[in-house]
């Protein structure tokens, strides 16, 4: 008995990530705190199960609050890239929701091995004129030169004055219709757009005109990722309750079919961590940013979250 009692609490006692150690990763305006297994590479860490990688808990135990937020400030959009899949999982368990801010965010989406080449399998033969897409892309990864090539950021919504719903819009560049029609047509796929609900979705954005399509409801959730505090969700499932709704394109996210749903934190007023899932499958990681919105906070006080932040208070 005693001994069953000693295998129990060593399970409890010793978890995975009792022998971290600690490190800095320089970053535009100053340095943030990471964890790693002793004698790994940030890079070999990252490809670790996840049962010997910190608990979001423990994590944040290390970092005082203030003393996370003075890291926050000092990331720019671009340091994320340089970052491993496990850093970006770090950084996101150590946010909170932050506030629902409308605007316009340029956002850029970041591949990090995440997908496997079955969820890409998955996904792809659910996508017409694969191969032309990959024609166009070359040896790069076909979901990221696609992203880069199509997606530009999102669109908040002032909530409705009536039910108080927020909805999210995706900016999607001007040449990608002319390329989803040519990727359709070898297929025998067409857009159903009688109204040119397409181009009636042009609207102005960071950059130039942008097609303002796959809506979302937005509105705080659970995170799949760290369940201790809820993020802001998008959810892409009844995408269809908001017109204009184009249909052979905006419901390639939707419930039918690759059931689409974000997760946002923010890491400071302006700039935002995101997730994407499908058919709740991890896929990539995205960061918004808007320089307006960040440069309005700027001196003034943290903003508080729209959501649920963790704490008993509610």
């Amino acid at each position: 008995m005693k001994k069953l009692l000693l295998i129990a609490l060593s399970f409890y006692v010793v978890p995975g990530f009792a022998a971290l150690d600690a490190y800095e990763k320089k970053v535009s305006n100053g340095k943030v705190l990471f964890f790693k297994g002793p004698n790994l590479t940030a890079e070999q860490f990252s490809g670790m199960p996840y049962n010997r990688k910190p608990d979001p808990a423990w994590l944040e135990n290390q970092t005082k609050p203030d003393a996370w937020r003075t890291m926050a400030k000092s990331l720019s959009p671009d340091d994320f890239k340089a970052m491993t899949q496990e850093e970006l999982d770090q950084v996101y368990m150590r946010l909170s929701s932050g506030p629902i801010l409308p605007g316009d965010y340029k956002g850029q989406a970041m591949m990090k091995g995440a997908m496997t080449s079955n969820i890409k399998n998955f996904i792809l033969k659910k996508i017409h004129g694969v191969n032309l897409m990959q024609t166009m892309c070359g040896q790069r990864d076909i979901f990221e030169c696609f992203m880069e090539f199509a997606w530009e950021g999102k669109r908040i919504y002032p909530a409705d004055a009536s039910t108080g719903e927020y909805l999210l819009r995706n900016a999607v560049s001007q040449s990608v219709a002319h390329t989803i029609k040519s990727v359709m047509a070898p297929a025998g796929k067409k857009l159903i757009d009688p109204s040119n609900w397409l181009l009636r979705t042009l609207s102005p954005f960071p950059g130039g005109l942008r097609y303002m399509i796959f809506p979302a409801h937005l509105y705080c959730g659970q995170s799949m990722m760290d369940h201790r505090r809820e993020s802001i969700v998008a959810d892409y499932a009844w995408g269809s309750d908001f017109s204009p709704f184009i249909i052979g394109l905006d419901d390639i996210f939707g419930r039918n079919f690759l059931n689409i749903r974000e997760e946002i934190r923010m890491v400071r007023p302006g700039l935002y961590l995101g997730r994407v899932y499908a058919q709740k499958i991890f896929l990539f990681n995205f960061v918004l940013h808007n320089p307006v919105v960040e440069k309005q906070a700027q001196g003034g006080q943290w903003p508080a979250d729209a959501c649920f932040d963790g704490k008993s208070t509610r």
